[in-house]
């Protein structure tokens, strides 16, 4: 799957840029095949780096995606079979 353009990214704060994609099966446009998210540290974070290990970027990261996940409508029993 490729990586997102920052054009993809939907959500933008002082912590990060994040976004979904879903993905459809060509033959079934109702139902979706895969969901994509990804989220990038900000421009203000990237220029401060130093001052967080990477347990903390992970987190930061992790907590976008987190909440891109929730305010997307999804049935992620679906996803799990």
């Amino acid at each position: 799957m490729p990586k997102f353009k920052e054009t993809d990214f939907q959500f933008h704060t002082d912590i990060a840029s994040t976004g979904y994609k879903k993905y459809y099966s060509h033959d079934d446009l109702d139902n979706v095949t895969c969901m994509l998210f990804e989220s990038k540290l900000s421009q203000k974070i990237q220029t401060k780096v130093e001052n967080f290990n990477k347990t903390e970027r992970l987190n930061l990261l992790e907590e976008s995606i987190r909440t891109v996940m929730n305010m997307v409508p999804h049935d992620m029993e679906s996803f799990r079979t």
